[in-house]
């Protein structure tokens, strides 16, 4: 079983805002075929125009891979993003042919 971590932290500053983004994954081959995946983050951003404070989102996603034939794979996400605007989730699939 294949595993793989990876992390990512940046902070951005503009004319208009102040910004730190943290992003965490983690993936493994369960089989040979199959790939899974989890990953989340923070972005934070405070506005250097506005007073109104900080804006905090926050998003989980989970991947599924799989490769269905030699060259066709099946992709399955799904995304959830929390912030000052409410919440948004989001589910895709994909069927692709890689040469």
């Amino acid at each position: 079983m294949r595993l793989s971590l990876s992390g990512r932290a940046t902070f951005y500053q503009n004319p208009s805002l102040d910004g730190h983004l943290f992003t965490a994954m983690a993936g493994f081959d369960p089989a040979e075929p199959l790939h899974l995946s989890l990953s989340g983050g923070l972005r934070d951003e405070t506005s250097t125009l506005v007073s109104s404070g900080s804006q905090q989102y926050f998003w989980y996603q989970a991947d599924l891979d799989l490769q269905v034939a030699r060259m066709w794979f099946w992709s399955l996400s799904g995304v959830q993003e929390e912030g000052p605007g409410g919440v948004v989730r989001q589910l895709f699939s994909s069927l692709s042919w890689r040469f």
